[in-house]
């Protein structure tokens, strides 16, 4: 064995930087509720020319961050109708065809599909006076580990304002993680598993964002970690694990947050098992 952790420090949460105080009034002012931070997603988006823009999107259990809208100089513009905005007035009329394809791929990747994982190469085609612009991509479907293969066409009119879109799954992927006691020593077996069982909620946060992007995130790692003084400390690795190293990085830090009774003592073994079929 060797050691996962020594020490682990955790800072409180950070301030929200400026710019997504920002898009969240703007948002909450625009969709008429003060939505909470967790419902957030944030990122930056450049297109051709223009400068870069805050992308808004908000949380759904179905399909995960959706895109809601744009943050174009101070002002909420809704994500149909914001590459106009950001390129300004009449530049997408204006654009040459190759460089309205390139724009229109950028912007599908960075904004329309900006909390997904877009795959492989988008198709434009042109066809009286819009633009359909094709993309794959795995983005979250309907539930905890599950995840779609899918293709959409978004099709923008004249002005560059997103009209219509048309989505196909292609296949649907199933990651289930298993916990499994292998050993346990000077502690109750009943109580090592509603320890274990405690930090439940964030072990599964560290794979949901693995299994929304990851077609082959799989494998498994047995760690081992010592109980006293109401913590556990000593996380270490039994054996080299087959798991994505970020997984077990993660999954040995919510041990180490796990609170047990403060008589327990003693060492707690584990298998930790992600299957993706």
């Amino acid at each position: 064995m060797f050691a996962l952790f020594l020490a682990v420090a955790f800072a409180a949460d950070p301030a929200h930087p400026p710019e997504d105080v920002a898009a969240k009034k703007a948002a909450d002012a625009a969709l008429g509720k003060d939505i909470p931070w967790a419902a957030f997603c944030f990122a930056e988006v450049k297109v051709g020319e223009a400068a870069a823009v805050r992308l808004v999107g908000i949380r759904k259990r179905e399909t995960g961050c959706e895109p809601a809208g744009v943050l174009v100089a101070g002002a909420w513009v809704p994500v149909e109708a914001a590459l106009p905005a950001v390129l300004g007035a009449d530049v997408w009329k204006a654009l040459p065809t190759t460089k309205k394809d390139e724009v229109a791929r950028a912007w599908v990747d960075g904004a329309l599909l900006g909390f997904a994982h877009p795959s492989g190469s988008a198709t434009v085609a042109h066809a009286g006076g819009r633009t359909q612009v094709s993309r794959t991509y795995l983005r979250r479907d309907g539930e905890a580990g599950r995840a779609a293969d899918a293709k959409t066409t978004f099709d923008f009119d004249a002005s560059g304002v997103l009209v219509g879109k048309a989505e196909t799954v292609t296949r649907t992927w199933q990651t289930t993680l298993f916990v499994q006691r292998i050993a346990v020593s000077g502690i109750a077996e009943d109580v090592a598993q509603v320890g274990t069982e405690s930090s439940g909620a964030a072990i599964r946060s560290c794979w949901q964002d693995v299994w929304e992007f990851d077609r082959t995130v799989s494998g498994n790692t047995r760690l081992e970690w010592t109980v006293s003084g109401g913590k556990a400390s000593k996380v270490t690795i039994v054996d080299p694990p087959t798991m994505p190293e970020s997984v077990v990085t993660c999954i040995g830090n919510a041990l180490q947050r796990t609170s047990w009774p403060p008589e327990a003592a003693g060492t707690v073994r584990y298998l930790f098992s992600l299957d993706r079929r």
